[in-house]
């Protein structure tokens, strides 16, 4: 006969491990922040980072958004403004690229603490939700791009923070409360698609997490906070676009080219000398830049149309470029199977956990990230970086199942000691 004090035991292990992996884990994050922060940066390592330090300098001296292609001459509408405009501030008060840097390293410490939050709001254990946090903290993407200047840091914080919101939702009691969680989850959507436009292939899974409230009469309302508290967010820049342009432009026009650059060319960059860079420095020129887009979008869509098979074959190669691909630089074999088993790792884990929690909304608007993030890249073009978006989506699905075995094994071991009892 089995002795009682067998499950017990195994209880108390569990109980144990859950207790001191704390201690570990915060070890892990200070350790993160000295070696992030105290780490050699490179504020300049990507093109876009670049144009970000452009468009600071432009508004700080001209009051106006201009990118590099152009000159600095005219206003331009051509990426989302908000990174543009909060290196701008840094901008005000100190001319150190680096400072920049630091302070989004610091917000991507900040992301991380809102993805605990968020995991909190999902039920997973404090230890597996901090553990999953640190995860998202040392993948190498995140490390890779927090060194330099660039929008995924500000991008990440709103949508995690817009999920949070979004979650918080659910469980409001009060009238005020709900009605502050909708306003705040509407505005940090709009921030969030004001950083990067991507955010429409996340639009499913807040709208999602939000419509869960059309239950009932008094939750609706926020549905409706949330809707005008988004599209306020974005009214400001969206006039001042019609403004420059006499024309109604939503966010940004770089969506023709996007379109034309990953269909008509098999590289996400044309180098500046290149004849048909060349030819759309001409079309901006002579047609500007909204009507370039247009003609841009044009011609992507007519070659997609009569290249049928090749396009498909295209967008399969950037769908498996967007999960396989690991950096921009030469780096060890080892670092590049610590990039694939690492992002592989986390979406086996998302996958297995939206099978379990199939039934749960949550769920379903977790799983839409990398499916719709998935189909937006395949369709333009895909590189190391772009997968990051889909990275909290995956790491809540991955500590829901995570948390579900553990509470498993408990469960498992509780029985245990109530039949060796018997």
């Amino acid at each position: 006969m089995r002795s009682p004090a067998i499950g017990n035991k195994i209880v108390d292990f569990f109980t144990l491990a859950h207790k001191i992996s704390f201690y570990p884990l915060i070890v892990a994050i200070v350790l993160w922040m000295a070696t992030t922060l105290f780490s050699h940066s490179e504020p300049f390592r990507f093109s876009d980072s670049k144009a970000y330090w452009f468009e600071a300098n432009a508004l700080v001296h001209d009051g106006e958004f201009r990118e590099p292609f152009d000159t600095g001459t005219v206003p331009t509408t051509w990426r989302p403004p908000l990174t543009g405009f909060v290196t701008s501030l840094v901008l005000r008060t100190c001319d150190d690229p680096n400072v920049v840097v630091r302070l989004q390293q610091l917000m991507f410490f900040i992301t991380a603490i809102c993805l605990f939050a968020c995991m909190r709001k999902l039920n997973v254990r404090a230890g597996i939700a901090m553990l999953f946090a640190l995860f998202y903290l040392w993948l190498p993407s995140i490390n890779d791009v927090a060194r330099s200047i660039m929008s995924e840091t500000w991008f990440m914080l709103f949508v995690v923070f817009s999920i949070f919101c979004a979650l918080c939702l659910k469980d409001s009691r009060s009238r005020s409360s709900l009605m502050l969680f909708a306003l705040m989850c509407g505005v940090s959507a709009g921030l969030a698609l004001l950083t990067r436009t991507v955010f429409v292939a996340l639009i499913p899974t807040i709208l999602i997490l939000v419509f869960q409230l059309i239950q009932t009469k008094k939750k609706s309302i926020a549905i409706w906070l949330f809707f005008f508290a988004f599209l306020a967010t974005l009214a400001p820049w969206t006039l001042r676009n019609y403004q420059v342009h006499h024309q109604f432009v939503f966010i940004n026009t770089a969506d023709g080219y996007n379109v034309y650059l990953g269909n008509v060319h098999d590289t996400a960059t044309m180098p500046a000398k290149h004849p048909d860079r060349q030819r759309i420095e001409i079309l901006r020129k002579r047609y500007g830049e909204i009507k370039t887009q247009k003609i841009l979008k044009s011609r992507a869509w007519r070659y997609i149309l009569s290249h049928k098979a090749q396009s498909l074959k295209r967008w399969g190669v950037n769908s498996i470029k967007l999960w396989l691909s690991t950096t921009s630089r030469p780096r060890p074999l080892l670092f590049r199977l610590i990039v694939v088993f690492s992002k592989f790792t986390l979406l086996a884990l998302a996958l297995i956990g939206f099978f379990v929690f199939r039934k749960q909304a949550e769920a379903w608007a977790f799983i839409c990230t990398p499916v719709f993030l998935t189909i937006v890249h395949a369709m333009t073009f895909a590189t190391w970086r772009f997968w990051i978006p889909a990275a909290p989506a995956c790491v809540f699905l991955a500590a829901m199942i995570v948390n579900k075995w553990l509470d498993s094994c408990i469960e498992f071991s509780m029985a245990l000691g109530r039949g060796a009892r018997g």
